[in-house]
């Protein structure tokens, strides 16, 4: 069975109690936001940019410039909706989807991935045509 929350009802204005009120102006006071939020996105973007980088550095290096010339910067070229990160190939040119989490903590800290993410995951079946 879930947990059940339990908690006071919210305000008529929706406005949280004084004594939260307090709280959450306190910490808004010594966290900026928009700071952060603005470093996340550079740390994002300079990840992103250095596994393009090494796609297409590992795919010259295999002697495979034709499929290095088609690696794309997915997010950065379409936006970020696709559910994945830069679209590679393998050395055999199969195609590669890439989602990048890029953090400065260490190989444990935690991260989000979307429904979108693990959906892009998902490689459709092939069917089978009873040709081997």
């Amino acid at each position: 069975m879930p947990t059940l929350w339990i908690g006071p009802p919210p305000t008529v204005s929706n406005v949280p109690p004084p004594d939260e009120l307090e709280q959450m102006q306190h910490i808004a006071r010594r966290f900026d936001v928009a700071e952060r939020d603005a470093r996340n996105r550079a740390l994002g973007r300079a990840g992103e940019e250095r596994i393009v980088l090494h796609e297409r550095s590992a795919l010259a290096a295999a002697g495979r410039d034709d499929l290095a010339n088609r690696v794309r910067w997915v997010s950065d070229q379409d936006g970020d909706g696709a559910g994945y990160d830069i679209a590679s190939y393998e050395i055999d040119g199969r195609p590669r989807r890439i989602e990048v989490k890029t953090t400065n903590g260490w190989e444990r800290t935690p991260f989000h991935i979307s429904r979108n993410d693990t959906e892009a995951m998902i490689v459709p079946a092939r069917k089978w045509s009873g040709a081997l």
